[in-house]
């Protein structure tokens, strides 16, 4: 399971979710897991970008760029991605890559993804990529999605659409987007923009955007 219904986000970290999580928490938590751990907060308008685009009738692109831009904690240097892209008036996927690109804990050895993408200049598509193919819980079978799409050597957005397609907790009802996309044959962004507006959290109060 991905998250404990009765278990605070904290707890989440302990099931090591991604091993890197729990390591960096001992050592005096990391921006990532900060921000995971602080998800929590959500109810005091942590995330205004989602009511934002739902009012607005924004598409998925216009979502994404919203949250990024619009995340309280950027303004204190959480993400300085954030930043930068507001600043640069920068577009969705420029925000993207510099919030992957810039993320203080690639240089721990967090991302290999991102110092890959650094080092060789990628796109953001790239990025995505292989950050998605290259995180280590893959290996464990977290994300089958990951060895699915680099077994066929798959694009970014076929990688995107697999990994939303088949992680294992939508058979339990978790994600319905999941579903819904994968009966109705649905695109990498339908499949995003369902999901965002699926989650059955939202009803409690956990993602007012969605």
């Amino acid at each position: 399971m991905l998250l404990s219904s009765s278990g605070s986000t904290r707890q989440m970290l302990d099931f090591n979710f991604i091993p890197g999580l729990r390591i960096e928490s001992q050592r005096g938590l990391s921006e990532h897991s900060r921000l995971v751990a602080s998800l929590q907060n959500h109810s005091a308008g942590w995330w205004p970008a989602c009511q934002v685009t739902q009012q607005a009738g924004g598409q998925p692109a216009e979502s994404l760029s919203r949250l990024v831009a619009s995340l309280q904690n950027h303004s204190a240097g959480w993400w300085p991605a954030c930043r930068v892209t507001q600043q640069a008036g920068g577009q969705p996927a420029e925000s993207l890559s510099r919030l992957v690109a810039s993320l203080p804990s690639h240089s721990a050895g967090w991302w290999p993804a991102c110092r890959v993408t650094q080092q060789a200049s990628g796109q953001p598509a790239e990025s995505l990529s292989r950050l998605v193919a290259s995180l280590p819980s893959h290996s464990a079978g977290w994300w089958p999605a990951c060895r699915v799409t680099q077994q066929a050597g798959g694009q970014p957005a076929e990688s995107l659409s697999r990994l939303v397609a088949s992680l294992p907790s939508h058979s339990a009802g978790w994600w319905p987007a999941c579903r819904v996309t994968q009966q109705a044959g649905g695109q990498p962004a339908k499949s995003l923009s369902r999901l965002v507006a699926s989650l059955p959290s939202h009803s409690a109060g956990w993602w007012p955007a969605c």
